[in-house]
């Protein structure tokens, strides 16, 4: 298991307390084969910790959004077979609301500047809330295959996890760990 860089951390202020929430990120490589017919597969482990001492009540307006960028040459295929998805509260039935996702299943590989880029979103729905203390996991497979079978099939992909928040401006109290 890799870390995918170092933690972020979002402060949230407007008239309330200072809001902590915590996003780490881990990946491990299941299956190395890559063709345009067959996927290589990446795991993904997730790990939002809510805020210590309250709840957050995140409406509609927070999401995780997961990026890729990978080589434009040859051009990659993304997809998350829905059965890979386990999302969970540490608290179980008594935790924090889970979010819906991630979408799109099938990130676009949409080619600019030499890059392919995809995204995918986990949202929370309208009147959810993230307990205190409470730590959400989300798992998930993702697979990749080459646009075409010629050329090199070997494709280094980047992938980064942030915390957006709908309407809201924020900032990082530590710009050195992009």
């Amino acid at each position: 298991t890799e870390e995918q860089g170092p933690a972020k951390v979002l402060q949230i202020t407007n008239n309330w307390s200072v809001i902590d929430l915590k996003l780490t990120k881990t990946s491990s490589t299941t299956s190395t084969s890559l063709s345009a017919t067959t996927a290589a597969t990446i795991h993904y482990k997730l790990l939002l910790k809510g805020d210590s001492s309250e709840d957050f009540y995140p409406g509609n307006a927070l999401s995780i959004q997961d990026s890729l960028t990978a080589s434009y040459t040859p051009l990659p295929s993304y997809s998350i077979p829905g059965t890979s998805i386990q999302i969970s509260s540490a608290n179980g039935t008594n935790g924090s609301t889970l979010p819906t996702g991630p979408t799109p299943l099938t990130p676009l590989a949409s080619p600019s500047g030499g890059n392919s880029y995809g995204y995918t979103y986990l949202n929370w729905p309208s009147g959810s809330v993230i307990k205190k203390g409470d730590t959400i996991t989300i798992e998930f497979d993702l697979e990749v295959k080459t646009a075409s079978a010629c050329g090199n099939p070997s494709i280094a992909i980047q992938n980064k996890a942030e915390i957006v928040m709908n309407g809201f401006s924020y900032g990082d109290a530590n710009n050195s760990n992009h």
